[in-house]
This record gives C-alpha cells, structure tokens and sequence, in this order.
C-alpha cells in the first residue's frame, strides 16, 4: 500500500492506414470513452501531439501548472466548494460524486472536483496530474469550464473532461493531449460519449443518445466500455447494462455502494459509519476497512486500486494483479 497527503469544430481527424501497428493500443484506451470510428480514434491518440491535435489545443486558452503540488484540484469560485474535502452533512447517506480519479497505471492517474456552475460564473474546473501514485499531483486549470461531471484518462498526456461551460452551464467535452498544457472543446464529440447531466439525472447518456436510467437519481457513472457500464443509484443499488443502456440489471455481489470507480471494477461498500474497498466481480476486499466513507472517489488499473479520500490518496494491490 502506497500512501500520500500531498494529495475542458475542430478539424475532423484523417484516416491513417499506415499506423495499423498502433492503432489496436490508442483505440483500446480510448473507446471507453468515445463510441467513434475506431479509425479515427486511432488516428487521434498516436498522433496526440501531432499537427492535428496542436492545432486543436491551440484553439483553447492554455491551462497553467501549479507551481506545487495541492491535495485537492483548486479551482476559483463556486468550483472551489467541492474541492475542500469537507464532508457531506450526513455520511451514512448516498451522496452524488463530489470527485473524480481516473487511472492509467499503479503510478497515472487524473482527477478533479465536480464543483458547480452558474451561468456566467467566473469559476474555474482544474485537474490534477499524479505520475508517482499519487504523492504529487500538478494542477491544470480546464480553460471554459466551471464543474467537472466525469473524467477518463488514457494516459499522462491524454485526457478527456464531461464539464459544463462557465458561460452557459452547457455540457461540453474537453481534451488535452499535452498533459494538461493545453485543452481543446471537442462539443461535437459530445454525442459519443457516457455521461449523466447534472440537469438531469434520471437519465443517461450513451454513446448511441440519451436513456431513461435504471433509477430515479444517478449518483455516479463506471464506464468498462462503449456498450458496457454501471451506474450508483441513491438507494445504494449497483445497476449495469452491457448493450449501451437498451436494458439494465442489478449487478449482485455488492450491496450498500457509497462509490464506484471511473471504470466500474471496484466499489466502496459499507454503511457510511465503517467501509471498504472491493472487487465488484469478486467481491473481494482490497485492503483494511475504514471510517473515512464520505465523499470517496475510486479509480483502477490493471495492477491498482485508487482511493481518494479527505486528502489522502491511496493506492491498492488489486486481487486480480495478485494472481
């Protein structure tokens, strides 16, 4: 166990034929997010700095470092009531996600607060970066946005950010290829992605359009693939679908979900008072329970577990690394 308190129309992409080698590793990090042409997804991750993709961060203001590393995403204003870590007034109850991490490795992960917005708010959405499992996170603001609703990270370059504009409150899709140096507004991208609008959260949007979801209120979003993924319902149910929301199910095993992680593998169980960390698909637990249950955001590897919680963020052996 490794432990820390250091702890936003572009051109259309080319078809590239000639980078079929890379093309299976780009789309396999990258479909979880967005349902597009696996051609063009391709395209897009291998050439992530190329001129493609630079000129599309260069259309959006670039976002500054921090100079240190913060134990929360900092962000002005109204987003800055999310990132303090305080938590919620009653910590037996589901609450909707305040934070989101997103991992790479047992040493990559993004993550950010949720925040909220105001039409012509001049708050501010930041990421946070960590390449050494979470002892030092660099911040970058998410030029244009002012909350976070969902994150997912393809690696320590690449990042994709479900917020809403600062000007009009208005869902738009966010994307670095630069680490956080730079986003580019991918709206039009939009369309593709999984997401649950905070305007609206019985509903659920698929990569094919909007679905009626499985509850009345959807607290938090886990995303396996474009037509898998699992949502966190506020009567602490698990429901998943496997053929992009058409049909939802109960996913057994786990009971009392106070989180559940970006890629939908592992969940925080318990009943609010005492909790743990577990493998949805096994229902194994990973690591030592805790009392820390309030405002928990989860994220996995292959190898790892993320847990971020207060301001500690922790990093977990997953079973299925064990062996």
């Amino acid at each position: 166990m490794k432990q820390s308190r250091g702890a936003g129309h572009t051109e259309r992409f080319r078809r590239a034929r000639s980078r079929k080698s890379r093309r299976p590793l780009a789309i396999a990090g990258i479909a979880v997010f967005l349902a597009v042409d696996a051609v063009l997804v391709g395209y897009a991750v291998v050439n992530g700095r190329g001129a493609a993709t630079d000129n599309a961060d260069a259309a959006v203001a670039v976002g500054t470092p921090s100079a240190t590393p913060s134990a929360t995403p900092s962000a002005t204003a109204s987003a800055s009531a999310s990132a303090s870590g305080t938590p919620s007034a009653d910590p037996t109850a589901p609450h909707r996600a305040k934070r989101f991490i997103s991992a790479v490795s047992d040493t990559i992960a993004w993550r950010g607060s949720a925040g909220t917005c105001t039409p012509g708010d001049a708050g501010q959405a930041a990421v946070e970066l960590s390449t050494d499992s979470g002892a030092n996170w660099t911040q970058h603001e998410v030029p244009g946005l002012s909350s976070i609703s969902r994150i997912s990270a393809t690696s320590a370059d690449q990042l994709f950010v479900v917020g809403q504009r600062a000007d009009t409150c208005k869902l738009t899709l966010a994307v670095t290829y630069s680490g956080g140096a730079s986003f580019a507004d991918r709206a039009e991208d939009l369309t593709s992605a999984w997401y649950v609008d905070p305007a609206d959260t019985s509903r659920v949007h698929t990569p094919s359009d909007a679905r009626e979801s499985p509850c009345a209120d959807v607290l938090e979003l886990g995303v396996e693939s474009p037509t898998t993924a699992s949502v966190r319902c506020a009567d602490g149910l698990l429901v998943s679908t496997q053929d992009g929301g058409a049909a939802w199910a109960p996913r057994g095993g786990v009971e009392a979900v106070l989180a559940l992680s970006s890629d939908g593998a592992i969940a925080l169980s318990g009943d609010g008072a005492r909790c743990a960390v577990v493998e949805i698909a096994s229902n194994a637990p990973l690591g030592d329970s805790m009392d820390a249950c309030d405002d928990v955001a989860l994220a996995s590897s292959d190898a790892a577990a993320w847990v971020w919680s207060g301001d500690t963020v922790t990093t977990l052996a997953r079973t299925s690394a064990l062996g």
